[in-house]
């Protein structure tokens, strides 16, 4: 089958369409799982709070967002991977198209990944905006290193999230991230933090400043494809994330968690599949 993109809700082969690129384009990265979009409706909030940031007031509701994206879905030969959207602000014209995927192999989570420290401010951190700057930056910077993720410092010497990722740190007993105002709002991060609370895990949002990674008997980077990844190491300091009981306990925890967000996916997506049969059917008689 040939790889499709969709453009405003109609299908296209990969060849004969120009996806636009560039800097200030709205954005979302979803992960689809066996037919089934991840954590969905907060993607759609946070997809929308982004437009609303760049000027677009009127986007498509939930329900036409959810037909769409399921179209999209259903139409492609792989029943698992991540799918980007992107909406042109100046046009109001809205992509799906597979994003290139890297899910982090079984025996990292088990050891852990490499980190570093890479001083950057992000202009608008709440907005999920593509940036070729940063992401060039980072890509140069992870060849000279060897790093898995690269942990942003900005201005003042505070960590603020993971190049395309949000951090955590444990103290054993709790878990402690950059505050909200500084960074994306990550769906997995929200997500993460709620399936904590709910496991009676304290979740501080604090300012970390960089000299006080020292301090943390462990960290993670959270995201769609890495889900919750322990850390190996931050420069040279080295953690054994993928030991401590807080974390095994979280992400078997997080593991249930998107199984039954699937499965809600599942029944929303086949509800409205089922309401937009009986309107075309009632439209015909």
């Amino acid at each position: 089958m040939t790889e499709k993109i969709m453009k405003n809700n109609r299908l296209y082969e990969k060849a004969h369409l120009t996806i636009p690129q560039g800097s200030g384009l709205v954005y979302e990265v979803i992960r689809v799982i066996d037919r089934a979009a991840l954590f969905f409706r907060e993607h759609y909030n946070r997809f929308c709070s982004t437009a609303r940031k760049k000027g677009v007031t009127d986007f498509m509701s939930f329900s036409s967002f959810l037909a769409m994206t399921d179209h999209f879905i259903q139409a492609q030969a792989k029943s698992s991977f991540n799918v980007k959207v992107i909406l042109d602000v100046k046009n109001q014209d809205v992509y799906l198209f597979e994003s290139p995927s890297s899910y982090p192999e079984k025996s990292l989570y088990e050891s852990g990944v490499h980190t570093e420290l890479m001083p950057y401010d992000r202009s608008d951190p709440n907005a999920k905006i593509t940036n070729p700057e940063l992401t060039n930056l980072v890509e140069a910077r992870r060849r000279e290193t060897g790093a898995y993720e690269l942990i942003l410092v900005d201005r003042h010497r505070f960590i603020t999230e993971g190049s395309r990722s949000n951090v955590f740190f444990t103290d054993g007993t709790s878990l402690i991230t950059p505050p909200l105002h500084s960074v994306l709002p990550g769906v997995t991060r929200q997500r993460i933090i709620s399936t904590a609370q709910a496991q009676g895990i304290p979740v501080r949002e604090e300012l970390i400043p960089a000299d006080s990674v020292t301090s943390f008997q462990g960290a993670f980077v959270s995201g769609t494809s890495p889900k919750i990844l322990p850390i190996r190491s931050i420069g040279e300091h080295p953690f054994q994330s993928a030991r401590l009981p807080i974390l095994l306990d979280l992400m078997s925890a997080f593991d249930r968690e998107i199984m039954k967000d699937l499965n809600s996916y599942r029944e929303i997506s086949e509800s409205q599949a089922v309401h937009t049969r009986i309107i075309h059917s009632e439209a015909n008689m």
